[in-house]
């Protein structure tokens, strides 16, 4: 396939996805691909994300075990942020970029988690952080994807002092609220009469795992609070793997200006899916009573297993990322082997070709979904659809609906990757 970077791209059939993923790295190699296709290395030369293993575990575990605890809090953030974005006027009609209010929503309400109060409440800290997130993405989108090989390391020259500006900007917020918080964690673990609760976020989380792994690099909190920057402008959802593995599924993740953006987009995505559809069909009158009925109380919103209640809600999301899903190409694999590699019907590949898989395509092929062309918002929705599919003779979406509570991913829906480096 023919790219702007001149670099072989080799788009794979879904039936070769499972002997895709069952590569090890040193064939078809995972971890390769970011540094290039991100232009990682040539916007910030020399940074190796795969040595913060406070912050890795801080996001696979941490976040993990107190994202439940603090979805109350969290909640009140997002519905604060909705009524600062979309106002509270209901008797005046306001015109508003639905893209942009999205992405204002998704990364003030992420910086909650990420930064706390005060900072998530700072606006210029996080207009620096969003304008940081959107130079760092057109960076990688043009020296990643755009440019070819020979030319990336000067067009990464372009993008690293604006780059290198906001970040440092930013670093000038969170350097005294890391030294300060990690002064108190340090004394309140060895003096029992010093009493602080440190808040709940990802900077408590990162040095409460650095404290109890005894991390030697984080004696002091100033070389990690640029690091910190990098890693949280990826951030959107917490992950399950090996430090390693969620090291290269968070640079996976950027297709965009970084993870947050592609929420933004999945969230407009979403609402221009339901609002454009046949009013007679009520989609929005379902997913609205569907809510009103896990949620009938505002202290209902606390409860984490209210979320898991939404399946009229979980399949429109899913539907909406079948028709537009943020990769465009996924599961992208390097040749690693000097001698190259040969594929399951004897094509022979060369070291370096990169190897993925057209998402849209499989989205969209009538084998595994029926009427894909049709927005169907409760495709996946078992308890409507499986009944309804089996009356008709038709499995296809059944198997999909099954599939689509039990995991995330499969070598049918693929928004996220599918195996170990999906995200």
């Amino acid at each position: 396939m023919p790219t702007t970077s001149f670099e072989p791209h080799i788009m794979l059939p879904r039936d070769y996805i499972k002997w895709l993923v069952d590569q090890p790295e040193d064939i078809l190699s995972h971890g390769q691909v970011p540094g290039e296709k991100l232009g990682l290395r040539y916007l910030f030369p020399g940074f190796d994300y795969t040595t913060d293993i406070a912050l890795i575990t801080a996001i696979r575990l941490h976040l993990t075990r107190n994202l439940g605890n603090i979805q109350g809090d969290l909640i009140s953030e997002i519905r604060s942020v909705i009524d600062a974005t979309f106002g509270v006027d209901d008797q005046t009609w306001t015109e508003v970029n639905l893209f942009t209010a999205m992405n204002t929503i998704v990364f003030n309400s992420s910086g909650f988690v990420l930064f706390g109060e005060p900072l998530c409440r700072n606006e210029r800290f996080m207009r620096s952080m969003r304008r940081f997130g959107d130079i760092f993405g057109a960076g990688m989108l043009c020296v990643g994807q755009l440019t070819p090989r020979l030319f990336r390391r000067l067009v990464g020259c372009l993008f690293v002092i604006p780059t290198a500006y906001y970040q440092t900007i930013c670093a000038r917020y969170l350097w005294p609220v890391f030294a300060d918080r990690l002064e108190k964690m340090k004394r309140n673990r060895v003096d029992p009469a010093f009493n602080y609760n440190a808040p709940n976020d990802l900077i408590t989380w990162m040095f409460r795992a650095a404290l109890d792994i005894k991390d030697s690099t984080i004696e002091s909190p100033r070389p990690l609070v640029k690091r910190f920057t990098l890693v949280v402008i990826f951030f959107n959802r917490y992950f399950h793997f090996t430090s390693n593995q969620l090291a290269n599924s968070i640079f996976s993740r950027v297709q965009t200006s970084g993870a947050i953006s592609s929420s933004a987009v999945t969230a407009t995505n979403m609402l221009l899916d339901i609002l454009s559809s046949d009013s007679n069909l009520h989609y929005y009158r379902t997913l609205r009573s569907e809510a009103e009925s896990v949620f009938p109380t505002t202290d209902h919103w606390a409860q984490p297993d209210g979320l898991l209640q939404l399946r009229h809600m979980d399949s429109t999301i899913r539907e909406s990322l079948r028709r537009s899903p943020i990769l465009v190409r996924g599961l992208w694999r390097e040749v690693m082997p000097k001698d190259g590699i040969t594929l399951p019907n004897g094509q022979h590949l060369p070291q370096g070709a990169w190897l993925g898989v057209p998402v849209p395509g499989i989205h969209n092929d009538e084998r595994y979904y029926h009427e894909p062309e049709v927005y169907t918002p409760f495709r996946f929705v078992p308890s409507s659809l499986v009944d309804r599919n089996i009356a008709k003779g038709d499995d296809t979406d059944s198997e999909n609906c099954k599939r689509a509570i039990l995991t995330m991913t499969s070598d049918t829906f693929l928004p996220f990757g599918y195996a170990r480096h999906s995200w």
